[in-house]
């Protein structure tokens, strides 16, 4: 064990060592590591243990919410501190509260190739495939779940990759005070969150400013790729981008077959194919 609130990696192996626990709050425990954890194939996360169960021990009053985001270099104290106490992952990872001013591409990347945003990227697996097959443009991956980005800029740092970064924050707020307006090659999203009840569809991305922000965002010419397996936010989404007149839509990207499991767009498209469900494709160019 180890001192204070802190727990080994030995013990969390043990369900019942982890539902037994009086150190702190009660663990988030279930049958297995794996399931606890969310992993989905053990060829995407090869992570050591004490990544897997970093945010093990974390109040309440710490969650890091869309409301109130932890800084993860921000001293901290009590049973948070073991959970903060994590690997520097300069410059792949930053936050919002990083930036003091709209974000220069040259200054973060160190050239000025095009640059491309994932919303939304999850553990990033668009971001570092697209980052080592297209090693001549330049890609941010936005991220609002810390942990989840700080997944992504973990595998970019050991890929030692120059042209991907992870900026964790809110898409919306970075998009409206850290982006340059007509600064960007392409905008990608894929598969937003619908929030299925109706209290919750104030927490949507796609929403009508949202497609503006997109639209300001890009350069003339730039390049809009939404994917979904919701029908009902498919409808939602084209139909907020079809209300910006400059958006022209060009061909849905064919679905192609996936060779093994990296070989999809993300970790969330190889999971509904898998399950058979139907991916809703769009791609749209700004004009003027």
């Amino acid at each position: 064990s180890l001192p204070g609130n802190q727990v080994c990696p030995d013990e969390l192996l043990s369900c019942n060592a982890a539902r037994n626990c009086s150190r702190g709050t009660p663990l988030r425990c279930r049958d297995s590591l794996s399931s606890w954890v969310g992993v989905t194939t053990e060829t995407e996360d090869k992570i050591e243990i004490e990544d897997r169960v970093e945010v093990v021990l974390v109040s309440e009053s710490s969650d890091m919410t869309h409301s109130g985001m932890t800084h993860p270099q921000a001293p901290m104290s009590g049973r948070d501190s073991f959970s903060q106490q994590r690997e520097d992952l300069s410059p792949w990872f930053f936050t919002l509260g990083d930036c003091d001013s709209p974000i220069c591409w040259e200054q973060l990347f160190g050239n000025t190739h095009p640059v491309e945003l994932d919303i939304g990227c999850g553990r990033g697996l668009f971001v570092f495939n697209a980052s080592e097959q297209q090693p001549e443009t330049n890609f941010l991956g936005l991220e609002i779940d810390y942990k989840e980005g700080r997944r992504a800029a973990k595998r970019l740092k050991k890929a030692n990759r120059p042209n991907a970064r992870i900026l964790g924050g809110d898409a919306k707020r970075a998009l409206a005070e850290f982006i340059p307006q007509e600064s960007v090659a392409a905008i990608h999203v894929y598969f937003p969150d619908p929030w299925w009840k109706a209290k919750h569809h104030k927490r949507r991305l796609f929403t009508a400013e949202f497609a503006r922000q997109v639209y300001r965002t890009l350069q003339p010419g730039g390049l809009l790729h939404g994917w979904t397996d919701v029908f009902d936010y498919w409808e939602l989404m084209t139909g907020h981008i079809r209300e910006i007149s400059q958006f022209k839509e060009l061909p849905a990207p064919p679905e192609r077959p996936a060779e093994h499991d990296m070989d999809y767009q993300t970790s969330f498209e190889r999971k509904k194919r898998k399950a058979g469900w139907p991916i809703y494709r769009g791609l749209w160019q700004k004009s003027g």
